[in-house]
């Protein structure tokens, strides 16, 4: 909590005058980290899929969402979920998109009303 407030300072009073976000791994390769990650969810979550696969998948998303403003990815994240292809049999969320899907379309319905 300290060290949120002392950023928060920092960035307001201008001593922090950018921030890098390394996406393409010029500066930072996360491949191993997020290949490990992958692994390890798979098994705990007894998915049985190609990891290389989805490190593609996860790869070609990236390279897509690079361009997007932040708020748009935010707002559309869980429908990103839909290109992982190793995600998709999974029952939960199948249940978690229809839910989603149900709710971007009242939204949609009320931005049209106001």
């Amino acid at each position: 909590m300290l060290a949120d407030n002392q950023l928060i300072k920092r960035l307001q009073n201008g001593t922090i005058r950018g921030i890098i976000l390394d996406f393409d791994g010029t500066i930072l390769d996360i491949r191993k980290t997020l290949k490990d990650s992958i692994e390890e969810v798979y098994e705990e979550k007894h998915i049985s899929a190609d990891i290389e696969s989805t490190m593609q998948e996860i790869g070609a998303l990236m390279e897509t969402i690079q361009g997007l403003p932040l708020p748009k990815i935010v707002l559309e994240s869980f429908n990103l979920f839909k290109y992982i292809e190793s995600l998709q049999p999974i029952t939960y969320l199948k249940k978690l998109r229809k839910r989603y899907l149900k709710r971007l379309a009242m939204e949609n319905c009320r931005k049209a009303i106001s």
